[in-house]
């Protein structure tokens, strides 16, 4: 019994320990001007002191906004990401490797095409009445 409740003390007291950790990561002064997406991750790079990696085909032809402030390393490059399409794959203290955001392609449904109508085929509709417009020529009857 007294284990157990030694075992949960120090349970308890840990769990603010570590929430006051991570509240208190550490502030960068960052002044990131608006450009390419590529330039601004390397600008990234430099003034948080990390290595990123990142498909450069991905980011080429796409814009980021300035980033200008005092930001923790996370909080600067989820903002310099965000509508990119990018998503952080994994992250160490020295490095941070982005990907691609998969796109999921819908699944549209095949559904069966109708029967091809016996009788009289018009371009311009499939009314039953006689009635042709100026464009299209008299058809004839299908067997």
């Amino acid at each position: 019994m007294f284990k157990f409740l030694t075992t949960t003390a120090i349970v308890a007291m840990a769990i603010p320990v570590a929430a006051n950790a991570q509240a208190q990561a550490p502030r960068v002064v960052f002044d990131i001007k608006a450009s390419d997406t590529a330039t601004a991750l390397n600008a990234f790079a430099r003034q948080a002191g990390v290595h990123v990696s990142f498909p450069y085909d991905a980011v080429a032809n796409r814009r980021a906004a300035a980033l200008r402030g005092r930001f923790t390393r996370d909080e600067a490059l989820r903002r310099l990401i965000a509508g990119q399409g990018l998503m952080i794959a994994e992250e160490t203290p020295s490095m941070i490797a982005l990907k691609v955001i998969p796109v999921e392609t819908p699944q549209v449904s095949q559904k069966p095409r109708p029967p091809i109508p016996r009788g009289r085929i018009s371009s311009c509709s499939a009314r039953a009445s006689r009635a042709r417009c100026r464009r299209c020529r008299p058809r004839r009857w299908r067997n």
